[in-house]
């Protein structure tokens, strides 16, 4: 199977899946992820859900209040 079969094979269930969302449950800020990614992930700041990513330095940004 060609690498292109495969792709229009999965995408049927990509695209339903797409369509479900991203659900993120609130935690506690995750560990440094390995060198050139990041973690994306929903923490409790305050009593306010806040969308924050942490990347290979260490660094942790906030995105968003949700």
């Amino acid at each position: 199977m060609t690498v292109t079969e495969v792709i229009r094979a999965i995408k049927p269930f990509v695209l339903s899946w797409m369509s479900l969302g991203i659900s993120l449950i609130e935690r506690t800020a995750p560990g440094t992820p390995p060198a050139d990614s990041v973690i994306l992930y929903a923490k409790d700041d305050a009593g306010t859900t806040k969308l924050y990513y942490k990347d290979s330095a260490g660094t942790e940004k906030e995105i968003a209040t949700l």
